[in-house]
């Protein structure tokens, strides 16, 4: 299967050109808030994780996990002695309950600075699974929530190869037909002169009358950081984002075969003229250029793509290696060298045949106007002025904003099958909008942030847009000190949480029921409102949020508290 590149466009009817801002409210927020006997889990880098990636899957761990199967009603997190906490808001009394202890993790050591955080993800109604961050994997069985059941355990112990490495739980699905549960876990690794790269472990374990036993293993590798991570429903594809090209490094189900750079034919082409040899190069289709190294010598050229060899030897001649520069077309690598002795060469590498020449017709016409110096009698009057400039270019010249890239990539083909180019903007939020669906993206589209949602229907893929945050991408911007970033299923609102102290609620607009505004400018009445609600929690830490339809609930370093989002229909 060929790979698709799928554009996205907004849906205007989706989209408010007309959009006048947000009106500051004063109206309390009814809230319920309930002090923690034990203080929260949290995570604290040590002087080796100082990389962005590390920051953004650390420092920036929200620490609340919700159950999307039991209808976004109930949150979970874990407190320091690796207990899984349960919290929900009465719907009776409306109030928050105490939070209800349902697992206690073991605990092999003390955690410590530079460990990852502890994690919980819900991979069915019947099944969560969840990480010490220090190298032990569960899988639980959550029995009947209604009555806050103890969660059972399945599954416990060590999966990857070093024992000793911490992960976080990206995401968990359970596949019923196959009585199959996927994982997906993710770590950051230094590797050499790239730096930090993220590492994916793609797990397929599976359910058996007496227990659970892992079946398969598949890792796959990137540079950088992974923005999104998501397993689709038919657990044989998964969604990444992520500014590197992501590739598979192991699959033990589906051996990762060898493809050949050069699409045909020759390894490479090249051209001449009297001044500069251009050599054009095929990669594959998926080729992103930070994973190319493109290093030229006066006699010597060599070329590696994703720390691969494509073509390395000796020139014929020799260049001004000062004045050579490439450039990725889709995937063709473009060489561009000066010619240091402005000789005619026959080949591009001595003793090397795996390339082919094309003639350059300016090249052709230059050597036809030669030859015709020995058969006209006509003198040739030499052209005056400079045809080239020597200035010196720097690589930064053509270098342009790294592009997010999102890829739905198969597990049995080792390969991308849909790509969508996402621009130089970040996924900025990844809620829930349906608990059938994975999280949607929330892209930045000029001042509004567009949700899309990724979607097999079992015979195509699509990235649709679902809604629109109106100027959210605007003033989420202005938040130097913002931390979390969501939105409630309905889109009723979105929210911007600092790192402490402040939480700011931004609803969408909302018709006006009982009064009528005017446009102090225009005088054109105002039917719609849109509110901002200012909360102020007096500099406490702020570790994890959740936005529901009807609560939100905001967790700290030794209290959790749910916001009531309901909004009075007689004050519209």
């Amino acid at each position: 299967m060929s790979l698709k590149t799928l554009e996205i466009a907004p849906n205007r009817l989706l989209m408010d050109s007309n959009f006048d801002g947000y009106k500051l409210s004063l109206k309390p927020i009814k809230q319920s808030r309930k002090s923690l006997q034990v203080p929260v889990e949290k995570t604290c880098v040590n002087p080796s994780q100082y990389s962005i990636v590390h920051v953004k899957l650390l420092s920036l761990h929200n620490h609340l996990c919700v159950d999307q199967f039991d209808g976004f009603s109930s949150v979970y997190f874990v407190d320091k002695q690796l207990t899984i906490q349960k919290v929900y808001v009465d719907a009776g009394t409306n109030e928050l309950v105490d939070p209800v202890a349902v697992y206690t993790m073991s605990k092999p050591r003390e955690r410590l600075s530079g460990d990852y955080g502890v994690t919980l993800r819900f991979a069915s109604a019947d099944y969560c699974v969840a990480s010490d961050g220090i190298g032990t994997f569960y899988i639980l069985a959550t029995k009947d929530k209604r009555d806050d059941d103890q969660f059972d355990t399945l599954f416990s112990g060590h999966v990857l190869s070093n024992e000793s490495q911490g992960f976080v739980v990206s995401d968990a699905s359970f596949n019923d037909a196959k009585q199959e549960l996927h994982v997906l876990l993710l770590h950051v690794q230094e590797h050499g002169t790239d730096g930090f790269i993220s590492i994916i472990h793609w797990i397929t374990f599976k359910k058996t009358q007496k227990d659970w036993h892992q079946v398969a293993l598949r890792q796959l590798k990137t540079k950088g950081e992974v923005q999104y991570l998501q397993l689709e429903s038919d657990c044989d594809h998964l969604y990444v984002v992520s500014e590197n090209l992501v590739v598979f490094a192991l699959n033990s189900e589906h051996p990762i075969e060898e493809t050949p750079l050069a699409s045909s034919g020759k390894l490479y082409h090249w051209s001449q003229d009297t001044d500069e040899i251009t050599v054009k190069i095929p990669l594959p289709e998926t080729a992103q250029k930070n994973l190319l190294k493109v290093s030229c010598g006066g006699s010597e050229l060599n070329v590696e793509y994703n720390s691969l060899r494509v073509l390395s030897g000796t020139f014929q001649g020799s260049v001004d290696s000062a004045l050579t520069t490439w450039s990725l077309k889709g995937d063709l690598l473009e060489i561009q060298l000066a010619k240091a002795d402005k000789e005619y060469w026959t080949q591009l590498l001595a003793g090397y045949d795996e390339g082919e020449q094309d003639l350059s017709p300016s090249y052709v016409d230059e050597v036809h106007n030669r030859l015709q110096g020995f058969t006209s009698k006509r003198e040739e009057t030499p052209q005056r002025g400079a045809t080239f400039n020597s200035q010196p270019i720097e690589e930064c010249d053509f270098e342009t904003d790294k592009a997010e890239t999102f890829q739905r990539i198969s597990g049995v083909t080792n390969k991308p099958t849909h790509q969508v180019h996402l621009g130089s903007h970040h996924v900025l939020l990844s809620p829930f909008l349906d608990s059938q669906s994975v999280p949607a993206l929330g892209i930045r589209h000029d001042v509004d942030v567009c949700l899309w949602q990724p979607t097999w229907n079992g015979q195509d893929f699509t990235c649709q847009h679902q809604g629109t945050l109106l100027a959210f991408g605007y003033v989420q911007a202005s938040k130097t000190n913002r931390k979390f970033l969501t939105c409630s299923q309905n889109l009723d609102y979105a929210v911007v949480s600092e790192s402490a102290g402040h939480i700011f609620i931004y609803r969408q607009n909302r018709p006006l029921l009982t009064t009528e505004l005017r446009q102090r400018s225009t005088g054109r009445r105002v039917k719609r409102v849109a509110e901002q609600q200012v909360i102020n929690l007096s500099n406490e830490s702020i570790l994890g949020i959740f936005a529901g339809d009807s609560h939100l609930f905001v967790l700290g370093e030794d209290f959790v508290t749910a916001f009531s989002m309901n909004v009075n229909n007689d004050a519209l």
